[in-house]
């Protein structure tokens, strides 16, 4: 009886849930409604939770490729300094290498100026067999004391271009083997004298460098000093002989009494009167003297 009774009970309850679960509506029901909201809260945990292992995600990625970027900028830093290193270390070997050749071009010459000076200390140079003392002398002892392809230097009086001492030096220098490469010809003394000289430099053997007359370029320097012409004295003309003469022609205006004499070379009239006071013999020796310059 109590067993059936039981089961009754349970039956009515069973009921009883049955007709509650049928009669609320899902939506409207707590437990429902309770669930719903829990399993949209954990969908939005699980959504931020993903969102952020992304972003983490992201930011390392990012990282990464940074480091890359760095990585690849150092390795192109040492692949230029490398490529920087062997174009100098090739330099380097291009600039010891001319230097050596260079220092061996130089002892080579240095050889060749021994030999040389040897040959000469053995063999010493021939004397020309001209006058002591003569222009000739000077110009031809100064040329053969230079070796082939020697230069020397010379300065003279403007007239060594001209008349004799043209003939017996620059034009017998050019007609055995000199040239002239370098000259000025008319340089004022830097003394106190009240001289014109001329500088010049001259080569034994062919000369290819770059020849100079008063500063300017040219392809030849004669015996004359002219840029153009040859060595040897111009022929004379038949037909103009017994025409002219050149006069008297004085040397030395030391020897003058002139009190005009602005250049202070000559003497004073007073000089030459106390001289002939001093040796009435000396009025035999001293003339009048009418030049160009009195007539003119």
């Amino acid at each position: 009886m109590r067993h059936a009774v039981k089961t009754a009970r349970v039956s009515i309850l069973a009921l009883a849930l049955a007709g509650c679960a049928t009669t609320t509506p899902p939506e409207e029901d707590p437990v429902f409604l309770k669930l719903t909201d829990l399993e949209a809260r954990l969908i939005r945990i699980e959504r931020v939770v993903d969102n952020q292992s992304l972003i983490e995600m992201v930011n390392r990625l990012d990282q990464l490729q940074s480091e890359v970027q760095a990585v690849r900028g150092e390795i192109e830093t040492l692949a230029f300094r490398t490529d920087n290193a062997d174009e100098r270390q090739r330099d380097l070997y291009v600039d010891v290498d001319g230097r050596l050749q260079e220092l061996e071009l130089a002892r080579q010459q240095l050889e060749i100026i021994t030999d040389e000076l040897r040959v000469e200390e053995e063999e010493p140079a021939p004397v020309s067999p001209v006058l002591p003392g003569s222009d000739q002398d000077n110009y031809q002892a100064a040329f053969n004391l230079l070796r082939e392809g020697g230069t020397f230097g010379l300065i003279a009086t403007k007239t060594n271009a001209q008349g004799d001492t043209r003939s017996s030096g620059l034009r017998w220098m050019c007609e055995h083997g000199g040239e002239i490469y370098r000259a000025t010809k008319r340089v004022q003394w830097p003394g106190d004298a009240a001289v014109i000289v001329s500088v010049l430099h001259v080569a034994k053997g062919p000369f290819r460098g770059r020849k100079v007359l008063d500063g300017a370029s040219v392809d030849n320097i004669t015996a004359f000093l002219f840029h153009r012409g040859g060595h040897a004295d111009p022929a004379r003309l038949a037909a103009n002989a017994g025409k002219s003469f050149v006069g008297s022609y004085v040397l030395g205006m030391g020897f003058t009494f002139d009190d005009t004499d602005r250049r202070g070379v000559a003497s004073s009239l007073a000089e030459m009167q106390r001289l002939i006071e001093s040796d009435p013999h000396n009025r035999e020796v001293i003339f009048p003297y009418i030049g160009g310059e009195e007539i003119n």
